[in-house]
């Protein structure tokens, strides 16, 4: 038996960059012949039924930052299939000694909560001090974390985040690609505290240089867009609409029209 080959591209693996690799080709008019060594497509991303509930093997939700991903969903007929988080999606808990705990989402549950111990958190007063990585060095998120904030917070707040998000390995995530905002923050400020602090100075400095007053001023959430003509706090210029903030850290947007703010993180439905 032979198989005909004759294909003008091969893509390796059936995971979420592959199919849609092929997608996009295939819209181009090029024929492509997808490979998979798994009896099943998707790659990490997989869901399943167990005892009436709804199950992710990999990633569980995505992060909506880019016009890319609606031109996706549109052209693969499965736009009307999104659904977005529910607000109390908000609460998350991470497990730590057997039992769950929230996870604190302001400074004041930060002081009180058991998910980090003391020591850890007095090991953030360290973090400004610590010198900048070689901008020419290839690092791994996972040694990054480790480097500047600890290894609690690599367990327990930045590796459930990967984990539901990317389904990767934050020691085999560069740091530099996957999260190049951090990468940037110390690159510039030398430090992820100083650098938040400047930030949050340049939304200031840019609200009153802009005469904007706080009721049309809203606090970008981790999943939060702006939709209307905004500057963005990093370059100082217009966003576009729909424009996806900072996506780890709160950050501030400042918007000239009315800005709506809506959790962004989808997946699709498992019928």
């Amino acid at each position: 038996m032979t198989n005909d080959l004759t294909k003008d591209a091969i893509i390796i693996g059936a995971g979420i960059t592959g199919l849609a690799t092929a997608h996009f080709l295939k819209t181009q008019g090029v024929s492509t012949y997808v490979l998979e060594k798994d009896p099943h497509v998707g790659g990490t991303i997989r869901s399943g039924r167990v005892d009436g509930f709804l199950v992710e093997y990999g990633p569980n939700s995505a992060l909506d930052t880019s016009p890319v991903l609606h031109e996706l969903f549109e052209s693969a007929g499965v736009a009307d299939r999104l659904e977005y988080a529910n607000n109390k999606s908000q609460n998350r808990y991470i497990v730590r000694g057997g039992r769950l705990v929230n996870l604190p989402m302001s400074p004041v549950a930060f002081l009180k909560t058991p998910l980090f111990s003391t020591s850890a958190k007095l090991r953030l007063l360290k973090e400004p001090f610590i010198s900048r990585s070689n901008p020419d060095t290839e690092e791994s998120l996972a040694d990054f974390v480790r480097r500047r904030i600890g290894d609690e917070f690599l367990d327990y707040a930045i590796n459930p985040f990967v984990a539901g998000v990317y389904a990767g390995d934050p020691e085999e995530l560069s740091v530099k690609s996957s999260f190049p905002k951090l990468f940037e923050l110390e690159q510039k400020h030398g430090s992820l505290i100083k650098g938040a602090i400047a930030v949050t100075n340049q939304f200031f400095h840019l609200r009153k240089k802009l005469g904007i007053g706080p009721a049309t001023i809203k606090q970008c959430d981790l999943m939060a867009t702006c939709q209307g003509p905004a500057y963005d706090v990093w370059t100082n210029k217009t966003c576009s609409t729909q424009h996806q903030y900072f996506q780890f850290f709160p950050v501030f947007c400042v918007c000239k029209a009315r800005c709506h703010h809506k959790s962004r993180s989808s997946h699709h439905k498992t019928q």
